[in-house]
Order: C-alpha cells, then sequence, then structure tokens
C-alpha cells in the first residue's frame, strides 16, 4: 500500500490507489512546517501530494493540502509569509500566526485547500479538541480529522476517531514523521486518480486508514529532530 519516496521532508504521508487515469502508485503527502520549500521538493522528486502545517494564534495547529503547487504558494505569499509571530518555550523557537484558527480556515479555503485537524488529543497548548467543540463555525471549515497519528499514544488516537465520529467528519492517518525513516508508518488510503478525487474521497468518508504507532524510541528520534 505504501512506496516510501526518495526525499525526507514534512510530517506526514498518504497512499492513493489509481483506476488507471495516472500510472499506479503512491501519492505522499509531505506538508512542511509553517513554510513549503519541503513540499515543492518533494512534489518535484515525487509524486506527492502539496501541503503545509501551520499554528494559527490560539496555538493550534492545522494541516492544508492543496490539488496545485501555484495554490499552496500564493497561499502561502499572501496569508503565511511576514505574519508569523516567533515563540519560545522548552528551549527551542517556534511560530504561531498573527490568523485566529476562523481566519486563518477561511483564508485556506479561498485558495481551496482540503483541511485536516491533527493529533486532537495530544498535550497542551497544541490540544484542540474543547476549542472545536466551542467554536462549530471553525469545525465546519475542517475537512477531516487525524484519526491515527504514528507518534501519538493509542489512547490519543482513539479518543481523536471518537470526536471524529461524533463530529460526523472523516479521519485520516498520518506518520507525523519528522525523519525519511519513519515515512508510512500510518497512511490514508483510497482508489482515486489524481489528487481532488483523492481529496473528494475522504470527504466521502471512501478512505481507509493503515499503520500503526512508532515505538517509544523512533517516537523520541522523530520528536527530537523537530525541536531542533
Amino acid at each position: 500500500i505504501f512506496n516510501p519516496p526518495s526525499c525526507g521532508y514534512g510530517n506526514d504521508i498518504a497512499s492513493v490507489g489509481t483506476d488507471g487515469a495516472t500510472p499506479p502508485g503512491d501519492l505522499p503527502v509531505v506538508p512542511d512546517s509553517d513554510a513549503l520549500e519541503g513540499s515543492l521538493m518533494a512534489c518535484k522528486e515525487t509524486n506527492a501530494i502539496p501541503g503545509m502545517e501551520i499554528t494559527s494564534n490560539e496555538a493550534l495547529d492545522v494541516l492544508v493540502y492543496f490539488e496545485k503547487e501555484d495554490d499552496m504558494v500564493g497561499f502561502y505569499e499572501k496569508c503565511i509569509k511576514g505574519k508569523e509571530v516567533q515563540q519560545h518555550g522548552l528551549h527551542m523557537k517556534w511560530y504561531r500566526l498573527q490568523w485566529p484558527m476562523v481566519e486563518l480556515l477561511e483564508r485556506a479555503k479561498e485558495w481551496n485547500a482540503f483541511t485536516v485537524l491533527p493529533h486532537p488529543d495530544t498535550m497542551p497548548p497544541k490540544n484542540s479538541v474543547d476549542f472545536f467543540y466551542e467554536h462549530k463555525e471553525c469545525l465546519q471549515k475542517m475537512d477531516a480529522v487525524e484519526g491515527l497519528n504514528a507518534i501519538m499514544k493509542r489512547e490519543a488516537n482513539a479518543n481523536a476517531v471518537m470526536v471524529a465520529e461524533k463530529w460526523g467528519k472523516p479521519f485520516v492517518g498520518g506518520s507525523d514523521a519528522h525523519v525519511a525513516k519513519f515515512l508510512g508508518a500510518a497512511v490514508t488510503a483510497c482508489h482515486a486518480h489524481d489528487r481532488g478525487s483523492f481529496f473528494e474521497e475522504i470527504r466521502r468518508g471512501r478512505n481507509i486508514v493503515v499503520g500503526d504507532n512508532l515505538r517509544f524510541l523512533h517516537k523520541m528520534h522523530t520528536g527530537w529532530t523537530a525541536f531542533r
């Protein structure tokens, strides 16, 4: 179901089964964190889906994917670049955007983005379950929920699937890998012939999620890579 790509950028991966309209194979989803160079390089070197992981003003994450590289570049140039607020914590630098979540999602939709809520039951301040229960206007703009994240605990993933079902949202899987060797630990698969039909199949809940949690030492490895 998964054939690892030859590049190691970003933190997610998905697979797609083709119907003959394009050569059979996988579409790796390789979102860069608050940037786009890695994702664009992956699209150039593989049959990848462009995307990025971005952080709202509330310090909550969202994954945004695009059918076209130009849409991702336009979204980044108009809505992300120069809008970052640098934060410090745990001996590392990280960034959140000036936009609140609702405005961030509205702007992403203007660029035809497919939006995914990642790791909803992670540790604070990234835990987003309560926020989306309270802000239905944001939930309506979310296409899917990440139900299997390879670096989350099993209990956290089970809770993510539960809230996705309560919200009536399809769920997807991702490796959350920050190093190439762990890409494909969790994948999302469906029958589709291009990026657009891949997104649409997920919206309709006609996808499957395959994978498992990484072992503790592997989680530490990919986590340390992210924090450097």
